[in-house]
């Protein structure tokens, strides 16, 4: 999916040929963390009383919730972060929150949303984001919606892939980045125009 999207945004137009030079950046080290979760996970598995303390010991280890919660993300893939700015919101270069929005068209999760592919900026908290683009919403999606309780940001702009690109939890939603990160995923301003 990471390297699909962006081919795909290539071959549209609607991004610059350099995108899918960032293919090789980010699944990289993912690559390499799978082979080694894959080899301990062989290593598991071989017989002798060494490898059979070592098992005893990763039962005992897996009792603790947060080791287990550790594990799930490793084997899912859900623990992966892309390299972000660190002024930036910590939801970025993670996979976006599965969060439960009440839209104009009923409740929706956000996996719903994203299965038609498209970048998508989302606005939690209905302060009026959408309002204020100028651009872009021929080919990102625009999802405007309300999450009980306190959402995680007040707007997100998710790649097609499902990791966040920009992020914000101010209420109105600061856009400061957002047409930074637009202009370097998607090829186009939302809000400062072309």
């Amino acid at each position: 999916m990471n390297l699909g999207w962006k081919l795909a945004a290539v071959v549209h137009g609607r991004s610059d040929a350099a995108l899918p030079d960032t293919y090789e950046a980010e699944r990289r080290p993912v690559s390499q963390r799978l082979l080694m979760h894959t080899r301990a996970q062989i290593a598991l598995i071989a017989p002798g009383p060494e490898v059979t303390a070592l098992r005893e010991l990763f039962t005992e280890l897996l009792a603790d919730p947060r080791t287990v919660a550790h594990i799930a993300g490793l084997l899912s893939g859900a623990d992966i972060c892309y390299p972000a700015e660190p002024h930036e919101h910590p939801l970025v270069g993670r996979w976006a929150p599965d969060l439960t929005l009440a839209t104009a068209d009923g409740s929706r999760r956000l996996a719903e949303l994203t299965r038609d592919g498209r970048p998508m900026l989302l606005e939690a908290t209905g302060a009026g984001l959408a309002a204020r683009l100028t651009n872009g919403s021929d080919h990102i999606a625009v999802v405007v919606g309300r999450q009980d309780g306190q959402p995680p940001a007040s707007a997100l702009l998710v790649r097609p892939d499902g990791y966040v690109v920009w992020a914000t939890s101010a209420d109105p939603p600061d856009t400061t980045g957002l047409d930074e990160a637009a202009l370097r995923w998607f090829g186009t301003k939302l809000i400062g125009g072309a």
